[in-house]
């Protein structure tokens, strides 16, 4: 089922279904697009709560570090979250992109409670050349590992650094999982 969260008590009926419902026996995935989303319902509501501004962003990163937790809990379940990225500025002043949640950063959010933390790139490859015209195609796929340019992780290690994100080219979530599930771990250098 596809269920929309406009209101933070939308997000805890939908909790509630998620955590109890019988229904979700049937589902091995829940997919939560997107946690920026929902980052903002969680603001919106904290900041219509609190008349002290700097305690309503208090308030939200706690609300939200107990939902991201309580999501990455579930038995038995494979959790995605999609995000937005933005350009963030690390300690040493270099720039790479990351997961974005309004009012907090990705590590207050997210801290290392993920397993896997990818971003979705667009690609292009040469394909057939036509009359001196060589055709761009563009692929779609998840970065597993960090580099200069992109917060990326992989814990289980059974993931390459770029991992096909569609199907028609062998990837997709379902294949991904499949590959962490084997638990083949890939030798790195």
């Amino acid at each position: 089922p596809s269920l929309r969260i406009v209101t933070w008590q939308d997000w805890l009926d939908v909790w509630k279904f998620i955590s109890e419902s019988a229904e979700m026996r049937n589902f091995d995935t829940v997919y939560v697009d997107s946690i920026s989303e929902l980052s903002a319902v969680s603001l919106a509501h904290q900041k219509a709560k609190c008349a002290d501004g700097r305690r309503s962003y208090g308030e939200h990163r706690d609300a939200m570090s107990v939902a991201i937790r309580n999501l990455c809990a579930l038995p038995e379940k494979n959790v995605v979250f999609n995000a937005k990225a933005s350009l963030i500025e690390l300690p040493d002043s270099t720039k790479i992109y990351a997961p974005s949640l309004p009012g907090m950063t990705a590590e207050q959010a997210l801290g290392y409670s993920l397993n896997e933390l990818w971003y979705l790139g667009i690609g292009l490859y040469e394909g057939a050349t036509v009359n001196g015209v060589t055709e761009k195609i563009e692929y779609r796929y998840l970065q597993t590992k960090q580099d200069v340019y992109v917060q990326a992780r992989d814990n289980s290690r059974t993931l390459l650094a770029q991992e096909a994100a569609e199907a028609k080219y062998g990837g997709g979530i379902a294949a991904i999982f499949a590959k962490i599930r084997s638990g083949a771990v890939i030798a790195t250098a």
